[in-house]
């Protein structure tokens, strides 16, 4: 057993298989490197990546549907509750392929092409210093300006935070601008606003 069979599960994988897996593999890499990058994606890029994204997985969704029903799958041949199975899980893998590959294009490709290609800016925005518990970092800034990031906020330093506890700040967004969006590379205090809501 070499490693193509740990890698590809088969000794001899045809060149559909190896497409499968390395763009498999290339999509999540994408989405893990979308999640972390700090990204605010123009609100038409997000909802033409979603058209897009709705397509592909409408497209794959089909030909998956239609690699389990046709001759090519012996296991689902003439077997009436995995054709059902199979038809009934078609929805919730039409929503996972299309939240994945949105993730990918939205905030994965175009966060990486901002970085790489785009200029240099500094931008202001309105936040308010929180506090959450949770798996995410716990002193974040959260405005309107960070509606379409993921996830909604940025992490700020805690001796930031405590210096400010729940304060509207401006802060200076440091960090690249394309058609796409903007890439947050930096965070800087501008000028306090004070504890009011706003």
């Amino acid at each position: 057993m070499g490693w193509r069979t740990h890698y590809f599960g088969t000794e001899n994988p045809t060149r559909g298989h190896r497409i499968a897996i390395h763009s498999i593999i290339a999509v999540l890499t994408l989405v893990a490197y979308g999640y972390w990058n700090d990204f605010i994606p123009e609100e038409r890029w997000s909802w033409w990546g979603l058209y897009a994204s709705a397509v592909a997985a409408a497209m794959l969704t089909g030909w998956l549907m239609w690699l389990g029903i046709s001759r090519r799958n012996p296991g689902f041949t003439g077997n009436v509750v995995a054709l059902a199975a199979l038809a009934a899980l078609s929805p919730l893998m039409f929503v996972a392929l299309g939240g994945f590959l949105w993730m990918a294009l939205v905030h994965g490709v175009a966060g990486a092409y901002t970085r790489l290609l785009g200029t240099r800016e500094v931008e202001v925005a309105t936040v308010r210093l929180e506090y959450r518990y949770g798996r995410e970092c716990h002193y974040q800034a959260r405005g309107r300006r960070l509606d379409y990031a993921l996830p909604g906020h940025l992490c700020v330093r805690s001796l930031y935070y405590d210096s400010l506890p729940g304060h509207l700040v401006d802060v200076e967004l440091h960090g690249q601008r394309s058609v796409f969006g903007f890439n947050v590379s930096g965070v800087r205090h501008r000028a306090d606003l004070g504890a009011g809501s706003r």
